[in-house]
Parts: C-alpha cells; sequence; structure tokens
C-alpha cells in the first residue's frame, strides 16, 4: 500500500487481535519465563527471553503475539521476524508430507502403526551424514507412533527419505507458509536446521488442526480508507493442503506426544498446573540447548513459543523441560473462562500396539496406544521376544524429576531412588 494512503487516508483497520487473549500472554508468559529462569543456570547477564504467536484454530487468524523484549509496537517483534533453528519440532511436517501420500483406496498409505529403522546408520548422499537418537534410545524397528511422541531423530530422518528427501519437504513448507528460502537441501532439515519464527510454527500447529486448511496467520481481517472503500480485502478462503484423514493422523499423533510423550509436562511440572485437556504438539530443542520451542494447539487456540538469549548459548534445559510446561500455562490460562471444545475431523480408534512391530503387543512389548482410521488396526500379533531393558539402565528423568529427586535425597540422605 502507498505510504500517502496508508499515513493519510484515515484507514479504519480490522483486526482478529483478541485483547483479552493478548493480556493474557502478556501477563502469564513473563511470569512463566522468571519462574523457569530461576530453574536454570544463567547465561551471563542475559535474560531468558521468550517470543511466542497464537492463531485461532476455527478462523486460522493471528489473535495475539509475545515478545518480552518488544517496548514500542515499530520494535523488531521476534514472533514474527526473528529466525531461529526449530529442532525437532518441525518434525510433524515431515509427519504431514508422508501421511498425505494416499494409497489406492484413496485413504493415507502409511498409519500409525508403520515401521522404520531407528539403529544408527549412515544415509546414503550425504557425505557420511549419520544421525543419533538423543539418549542413545536405539531398537532395530520404531513405529510412527513412536518416532513422533518420542522424537526419535533416525525414524524422522528415514521418514523424509522415504517422502521424497528435502526438496519435497521444502515445498510442502511452502504451501503451509513457511518462508524456505534460507533452508539448506539438506538431509539435517528432519531435525530442524531450517530457521522458523513461532508465527510459522504456530501456522504449522494450526493447519493440522484445522484439518489440513491451511491457517494463513493474518493479523488483519479488512481494511478501509475514510470514503469506505476496502484498500485491503478480507483473505480469500485458505487452500486445503493435506487431506483431512491425513491431518487426523498427524493430529492424534500429536496428541501423544502431550500423552505419552516428550511433551507430556505441558500438564504442569513443579506443583504448578498446565493445561491437562486434550492438546496436541511438539517440543524441539535445537543443537547444544540454545533454542527451546513448543508448537502445538487446542481445539480452540494454536500456538507456538520459542524460548532461549538474545545471543544464542546453552539454555540448560530441553524442550520439553521448559517450553512444554510454559505453552502448558499458557493455555491453561487462556481457557480459564472459555470451553476448549473438540478437535475437528475425523474420530479415530485407539488400538495398543508395540512400539518396534506395530503389531498387537505381546507381554514382553513396550506399548503405546495409537490412533487408526477404522478398517486400518494392526492385523496380527507381535511375535519377538523383546530383552529386557538393561538393568544398569537409568530411567529417563526431565529437570523436574532431577530436581525433585535431588531435594528427596538431600532431606534424606539414606534414601535410596527407590525409596
Amino acid at each position: 500500500m502507498p505510504p500517502e494512503i496508508l499515513y493519510g487516508a484515515g484507514l479504519d483497520v480490522f483486526t482478529a487481535l483478541d485483547p483479552l487473549a493478548q493480556e493474557v500472554g502478556d501477563r502469564v508468559l513473563p511470569e512463566g519465563v522468571a519462574f523457569l529462569a530461576k530453574n536454570v543456570p544463567r547465561n551471563g547477564k542475559e535474560p531468558l527471553e521468550a517470543a511466542a504467536a497464537l492463531i485461532d484454530v476455527h478462523s486460522g487468524l493471528l489473535v495475539a503475539v509475545f515478545d518480552g523484549r518488544m517496548a514500542a509496537a515499530t520494535d523488531f517483534n521476534r514472533a514474527t521476524q526473528t529466525l531461529r533453528q526449530a529442532g525437532s519440532s518441525v518434525k510433524p511436517l515431515i509427519y504431514a508430507l508422508a501421511l498425505s501420500k494416499l494409497g489406492p483406496d484413496g485413504h493415507p498409505a502409511l498409519t500409525q502403526a508403520y515401521t522404520l529403522p531407528n539403529e544408527p546408520r549412515t544415509f546414503p548422499g550425504t557425505n557420511g551424514w549419520r544421525p543419533l537418537n538423543v539418549g542413545d534410545d536405539y531398537s532395530p524397528t520404531s513405529t510412527l507412533a513412536m518416532g513422533l511422541s518420542w522424537s526419535q531423530n533416525i525414524v524422522a530422518a528415514s521418514l523424509l527419505e522415504q517422502s521424497g528427501g528435502p526438496r519435497a519437504l521444502i515445498a510442502f513448507a511452502n504451501r503451509i507458509g513457511f518462508d524456505t528460502r534460507a533452508w539448506p537441501v539438506e538431509m539435517g532439515l528432519a531435525l530442524g536446521q531450517g530457521e522458523v519464527n513461532p508465527l510459522e510454527m504456530s501456522r504449522l500447529s494450526a493447519t493440522i488442526a484445522r484439518g489440513g486448511i491451511v491457517a494463513s496467520g493474518r493479523p488483519v481481517i479488512v481494511v478501509k480508507d475514510a470514503a469506505g472503500r476496502i484498500r485491503i480485502p478480507e483473505p480469500e478462503p485458505s487452500a486445503r493442503v493435506m487431506p483431512e484423514e491425513s491431518a487426523a493422523l498427524v493430529r492424534d499423533l500429536m496428541r501423544l506426544v502431550t500423552t505419552y510423550g516428550t511433551g507430556y509436562t505441558v500438564k504442569g511440572v513443579a506443583g504448578r498446573d498446565g493445561y491437562a485437556l486434550p492438546s496436541m504438539g511438539k517440543t524441539g530443542t535445537s543443537d547444544d540447548e540454545k533454542d527451546v520451542w513448543f508448537t502445538g494447539a487446542t481445539p480452540r487456540y494454536a500456538g507456538a513459543i520459542w524460548l532461549g538469549y538474545e545471543t544464542p548459548a546453552r539454555v540448560g534445559g530441553t524442550a520439553g523441560d521448559l517450553a512444554a510446561p510454559l505453552w502448558g500455562w499458557w493455555m491453561h490460562a487462556l481457557h480459564a473462562h472459555q470451553p476448549a471444545g473438540s478437535f475437528v475431523g475425523p474420530e479415530l480408534e485407539r488400538h495398543p500396539i508395540c512400539t518396534q512391530t506395530g503389531l498387537y503387543p505381546n507381554p514382553s512389548c513396550r506399548i503405546i496406544n495409537a490412533y487408526f482410521l477404522p478398517g486400518t488396526a494392526p492385523r496380527g500379533s507381535c511375535s519377538v521376544a523383546h530383552p529386557p531393558p538393561p538393568p544398569d539402565k537409568k530411567p529417563f528423568e526431565n529437570l523436574w524429576q532431577r530436581k525433585a529427586r535431588a531435594t528427596t535425597e538431600k532431606e534424606n540422605p539414606g534414601a535410596g531412588p527407590g525409596d
């Protein structure tokens, strides 16, 4: 729009801004960041920072943003302008690409029980790229359900390889609205090597929660001048980028993240209530914990949070430790006086499966309750006799569990881990 119109035509700008949602973010997020900052090592003189974007799932419009450093509306806004590596929070994009491929029957060709390699391997054509899983947790194969809920890097990379590779992912990301011009055409995109901002990540979650219809993330509804002429029209209906059934499968994969996997801390930590109603999401921690993310949605709102330092440095915790609880506190406050409703799209069936084989489990299997379209549940039972975990393998502990254990051991020096 020409400057003379923008600044001199007496424009009426109608926005999707939700003052209540904005007030909640401005209140809850700084308080949450301050609490988190007290529980991680401080990076010199810089304060821990956060930026976030919130989209209304039904309209697809941007309703609130947060950047703790903004002092004026014209300041650089990290929620919409900054770019940081996404880490594993981008993995739902890979799963969405893969599950959008349809079989001869017109339904998604893959299910959540589909298996892929989950042991260290060198990917061909990558100059020796050999990703590892966090915590050195491997198995011969793993299901899509387990792969996303526990953020298994080798599964994600194998799925991207099978789904067309980096170029296919970039093309798909462009359709959702990511700015991919600086994304490297490399397999490292599977682990979040591309840089993103909170608005883009909230659009990803909103698009999935909307059943595969792109969320524009646009803040402006319409702009009129003093004569009533429309200068910026209302947005056109958004395009569909995923079949509705495919979006439902990804949606419920992301629900496993918050009920079973790395994002279960959205429900609260350290005695502080989080969001315990139905939600979907994904954690993301970049190299050396310099950027931690959570992107997700309730049936009403989709939001993404970034945490880190202005000068990139180790935060001192993972996304599950920090970003997921902050997101949960945010959503808890946002929904305090308004019902969330139900997710759109088909209801899926839940079936227990072996995390490694995708078949109905035997007593030696590790189990995950995966979601299936009607008629696509596994056929047959797992026949593998899985060995028990090594006796010296320590159970996973997040930051808050470690702190609670340390407190208990300090107060009861003779107590063991099982006491």
